[in-house]
């Protein structure tokens, strides 16, 4: 492991509030482009969603905070780089869920470390905290407690600045943050301690906090108050200990608050080494059940009873974002209400916030949600990170040869200064033609020496008749306008798409998939007849379709 002292030390002086000090780094896996687009299929990830441009390598970083007294801590992070970049990277903070086994987490390649990797590979920097109290830090996890966790949040990022030159990742000055469930609220307590306190050290992009209980005394209180069950009765005990071990005040003893067999029996399996799981076992369904029912009275009357006010103080709705934030939510949430995010919402925009948005991604439960929230971020970023300068190709033309007559034009933007093309044949305009059948690379460069490579591969064709065979395809409507939508033979099963026209120049569209099918954007084209070619596994189809006018 190697070890290393950076000017995280300085900042501690001008930003006394983070005390944060990188520690040590160390790599503990990588991952090449066949093995994440496995994980991607295994976690049924639609294609085109992930564009898989880097293969990845992930550090477990030590670094040094306070903790909830001001005292020195050791905190543990995941770390995931892409590789073989040459432009600037955006930063981009995932926080994890509730977590109670200390080694569940994203330092110790946990199922959540997915999340770090499908990012990484688009282009982002992931910094993944395990949270103090977790991974390798000691102590109770002060689970639900805004301060920490932005501590830690915040420390982390600072720490894979530091390493950028060492571990050769070039990054920009953009910065997002999001997370789900627990990962939410630290989100949102990241965003406005960022914003708050470390203004001029770090500067947030854009964030989107993700199913969590901003409002902790109350929405999210009524978990404590209701006598329902409840799917995670873990919670409740969770964060006693943990304010309890923040605050101080809450109890003498847990049998001032719980009843037998709760008071001996939940207290040793927060030690780190049992799962929420274990947890949930031996709790009752309706959680409040174990509390004393005079502690439970006093709660639900009392708005100062001391639980009550340590949940106020965790509350992370009533601030006033300066960078973009979106909420998601599922109202068919049965842990943490989607009423959480509409009051954030409304207090956002009741303190002049303009903004910020929500999202409702339907009637899922907060487990099935999950996937669809986390995937929903990286649309959302890429909002603000494609115009940071990224080099693109907007749009390409390929035609066919039937000989040593085929060409490659591409529309391309972006990037600082004037772009400059390098082709595989030697090429070094936005055009190239008397070409055999093959496949052609282009590296795109801007001024500051940031590139991408891009592959096109030109057919042999002899005839439109020859390129028309295979099985037929069905597509409508016919003739077509602005939209072609495809059945796909084989639902479900990802599918490359080629166009040409009726002269064997292929064509470049946008494709949306999904299960059953897809659709092209054909905005662009010109009229026409056209010939879609389809590949599913080993099986080859085909169909025509014409469109009506020029757009």
């Amino acid at each position: 492991m190697k070890k290393i002292s950076l000017i995280l030390f300085l900042l501690a002086f001008l930003y006394p509030r983070l005390q944060a000090q990188l520690l040590s780094y160390e790599e503990i896996a990588e991952y090449n482009i066949s093995e994440l687009q496995t994980i991607a299929d295994d976690l049924g990830v639609f294609p085109g969603v992930i564009s898989y441009n880097h293969e990845v390598k992930v550090y477990k970083v030590l670094y040094q905070m306070d903790d909830t007294n001001d005292e020195p801590i050791q905190v543990s992070g995941a770390l995931v780089v892409p590789q073989n970049t040459s432009c600037g990277l955006p930063i981009a903070s995932y926080q994890h869920g509730t977590i109670i086994r200390k080694t569940s987490v994203p330092s110790q390649l946990s199922a959540e470390l997915d999340i770090g990797l499908l990012y990484a590979t688009n282009g982002m920097v992931l910094t993944m905290p395990d949270y103090q109290g977790l991974g390798e830090s000691p102590g109770l996890h002060p689970y639900i407690h805004a301060e920490s966790e932005a501590r830690a949040v915040a420390g982390l990022i600072l720490a894979a600045q530091q390493l950028a030159d060492t571990l050769n990742f070039p990054l920009n000055e953009q910065l997002f943050l999001f997370g789900y469930s627990q990962g939410g609220h630290a989100t949102m307590a990241a965003h406005r301690y960022i914003q708050q306190e470390l203004a001029g050290a770090l500067t947030v992009t854009a964030s989107s906090p993700m199913a969590g209980p901003y409002d902790v005394s109350g929405v999210q209180a009524n978990v404590i108050t209701a006598d329902v069950s409840y799917p995670t009765p873990n919670y409740l005990p969770y964060i006693l200990f943990a304010y309890q071990s923040v605050y101080g005040n809450l109890y003498s003893d847990p049998s001032d608050v719980l009843i037998p067999p709760y008071d001996t029996l939940l207290p040793p399996l927060f030690d780190g080494t049992f799962s929420s799981f274990q947890v949930d076992a031996v709790m009752p369904s309706i959680p409040n059940r174990i509390l004393k029912p005079e502690v439970l009275d006093s709660f639900r009357n009392d708005p100062n009873h001391r639980i009550r006010v340590a949940l106020r103080d965790n509350d992370v709705y009533d601030w006033t974002p300066e960078a973009p934030i979106r909420l998601v939510y599922c109202m068919g949430d049965d842990q943490v209400s989607f009423e959480n995010s509409i009051v954030a919402r409304d207090q956002f925009m009741a303190n002049g916030v303009v903004d910020v948005e929500t999202l409702d991604l339907g009637d899922s439960d907060h487990v099935d949600c999950a996937f669809l929230a986390i995937i929903s971020g990286l649309g959302f970023f890429k909002r603000f990170w494609e115009e940071n300068n990224f080099i693109s190709v907007d749009a390409a033309e390929v035609s066919g040869s039937t000989g040593m007559d085929g060409s490659i034009s591409v529309t391309a933007s972006g990037g600082v200064g004037e772009l400059s093309y390098s082709w595989s044949n030697g090429g070094t305009t936005a055009m190239i033609d008397g070409l055999t059948a093959g496949t052609y690379t282009l590296v795109l460069s801007d001024a500051t020496g940031c590139s991408i490579e891009q592959r096109y591969r030109v057919d042999m064709l002899t005839s439109v008749q020859t390129l028309a065979e295979g099985q037929p395809l069905r597509l409508s409507p016919n003739p077509a306008r602005d939209w072609l939508e495809v059945v796909l033979p084989e639902a479900g099963r990802a599918a490359d798409v080629r166009l040409f026209d009726m002269r064997g120049r292929r064509v470049v569209v946008a494709a949306e998939q999904r299960s059953s099918g897809l659709t092209l954007d054909l905005g662009g084209l010109q009229p026409g007849l056209y010939v879609l070619e389809l590949q599913q596994g080993a099986q080859r189809y085909v169909g025509k379709f014409a469109i009506l006018r020029a757009h």
